[in-house]
């Protein structure tokens, strides 16, 4: 009888018994890379690069990452990094929230909260001598295997499967937060068996119904599944989603796209495919793309303008996530801090993240800073994301919103097209249209019409289920129009005219209900926008050389 390396037999099929076959399944386990090192504070987010040889005819590679500790046990150790996250995050716009206000009970609430949720990051991404992306590791909840094993028909969670390519491979570990003194990690990774597999689960799934062509599509831009830190499969995701009543979803998941292959016509709604560029200094989503992109460059991180073009040249749009959330030290590079992004590499900017109130002081920074861009030409989309992990059942409350769309259909062509042109607005729950009337065709939310210079013209407004308590503040440019209540027992409907002015301008909405302490955002729109032709007058000379005039539109 032959052993095991801890005195379990080494069990073989009865038709490979013979010495040969022995030798090439012992050296199918072979260690191709060892680390175990020590990381100091000096080299939080930075990235390490290893490379390894993989044999032919290896079969399959068992990828394992462990590290210690993963809390601080001192709270004193990082007052500091805390304190300073703390006053960022509170300061400025929102006086009635300003940190140095609160009585020292809130402030010790405030911190200890902070400091339960403060850790240590690591993750890592592995590539294969063709360059190809084969996976991200994402495992740090407490519960999650570590050891990855990837092969020709693995389907494990944020890898890819297929051959096991012999030549150099390369992993990155990404250092994203170290708030410790030092962090222990091991890293290694082998040649192993393949391992057996059970058979893929069938899901019964109600099949998506089609839709009877253009309208408003109600969806989730921003979310999660077990292929990063997600708790819940795609299959399980999409499901929720329409239980919830959703039209789509995108899939974003960290750094990866290992779920995509999970997309199927077969799902109950339309998925739109994607990833999260979760970078050291800011996170994106990157929405209508199918092939990876990497946020590194030989370890560096990329400029975030060059991610927005490869997003691009794949169709794709480049939105900007939780610019204004509390980011470190408890989620990682999670507040956007970049200052090489260009304003006019951003197609969409995350307005309304997560549940409106809890996250009121990060909203009220991202709507301010959604409203500086149009003030400066920039036509930047406002829409909604839950950055969710969980089923929405679980996950959304009352306060939290959804991007709605206008699309030609609910196809994730049709609604990637309705996102680009700003066919937008964010809901918790009223539905709002917002449109000009005047010489033209109707102008709704996110055209641009233009008007002969003097004209007048109709801006109305329209607005349903709002409830009790609710208000719309009209926006003419950066200035407040008008503030007026809504209904709450019937439709809304407001009509306002006005005289075509020769500079350039545009029309939106906010609808509030009133609140305690502050009033409770329910929706808003993406402008209008208005544009003016002159009228142009000729000099025309009769045959008695006396001068008519006539009014020419330009």
């Amino acid at each position: 009888m032959k052993w095991g390396r801890r005195g379990n037999p080494l069990r073989l099929p009865l038709d490979c018994r013979c010495k040969s076959d022995i030798s090439r399944v012992l050296m199918q386990s072979r260690v191709l890379l060892h680390c175990s090192d020590t990381l100091t504070l000096a080299e939080d987010k930075s990235i390490r690069i290893f490379h390894f040889e993989v044999p032919p005819e290896t079969q399959a590679l068992a990828l394992d990452l462990q590290y210690s500790p993963i809390h601080a046990d001192d709270p004193e150790s990082v007052r500091w990094v805390i304190q300073h996250s703390l006053d960022v995050y509170f300061c400025g716009n929102v006086p009635d929230e300003v940190y140095i206000r609160k009585s020292p009970e809130e402030k010790k609430e405030i911190f200890d909260w902070v400091f339960k949720n403060t850790r240590n990051y690591l993750f890592f991404a592995v590539f294969d001598p063709g360059g190809n992306f084969r996976g991200y590791w994402d495992r740090n909840h407490k519960e999650d295997p570590k050891r990855v094993v990837l092969f020709a028909g693995s389907r494990e969670r944020g890898f890819i499967g297929g051959e096991i390519s012999a030549g150099q491979w390369r992993l990155e570990l990404e250092i994203h937060k170290i708030v410790t003194e030092s962090c222990e990690f091991s890293l290694n990774v082998e040649s192993v068996p393949v391992p057996e597999t059970a058979p893929t689960p069938k899901r019964d799934y109600i099949p998506k119904e089609k839709t009877g062509g253009s309208g408003w599509f109600r969806g989730e831009l921003h979310l999660h599944t077990n292929h990063s830190d997600g708790l819940r499969s795609l299959a399980e995701m999409a499901e929720s989603a329409r239980r919830t009543g959703l039209d789509f979803i995108a899939l974003t998941d960290h750094n990866g796209t290992a779920g995509l292959v999970e997309i199927s016509d077969d799902l109950p709604l339309t998925v739109i495919p994607g990833l999260e560029f979760t970078t050291f200094q800011g996170h994106a989503t990157a929405l209508g793309v199918w092939d990876y992109i990497p946020w590194t460059e030989e370890g560096i991180p990329r400029d975030p303008s060059e991610l927005a073009e490869d997003v691009k040249r794949q169709g794709g749009l480049f939105c900007v996530a939780h610019a204004n959330i509390l980011g470190d030290p408890i989620c990682p590079g999670c507040r956007w801090v970049d200052d090489r992004l260009q304003a006019a590499s951003v197609d969409l900017l995350e307005v309304w993240h997560g549940e409106y109130e809890r996250e009121a002081i990060g909203n009220i920074k991202n709507l301010l800073l959604w409203q500086a861009l149009l003030r400066e030409g920039y036509r930047v989309v406002a829409v909604a994301g839950g950055d969710l992990h969980d089923l929405f059942e679980n996950q959304f409350k009352p306060d939290t919103a959804f991007t709605v769309v206008y699309a030609e259909s609910d196809a994730r062509e049709h609604l990637l097209e309705g996102l680009r042109r700003g066919h937008v607005y964010i809901s918790s729950g009223p539905t709002v249209d917002l449109y000009i009337q005047g010489n033209e065709p109707p102008a709704h939310i996110g055209d641009e019409v233009e008007l002969l210079e003097g004209s007048t013209y109709t801006l109305r407004l329209t607005a349903q289920n709002v409830g009790a308590g609710g208000y719309v503040r009209l926006f003419r440019g950066d200035n407040v129009l008008i503030e007026m209540p809504l209904s709450s027992t019937r439709d809304s409907r407001l009509a306002f005219r006005f005289l075509a002015e020769k500079e350039e301008t545009y029309f939106r909405a906010e609808i509030y209900r009133y609140a305690r302490p502050r009033d409770q955002l329910l929706a808003l729109t993406n402008p209008v926008y208005v544009g003016t032709r002159p009228h142009v007058v000729f000099r025309i000379v009769d045959g008695s050389e006396n001068p008519v005039e006539q009014d020419i539109e330009e």
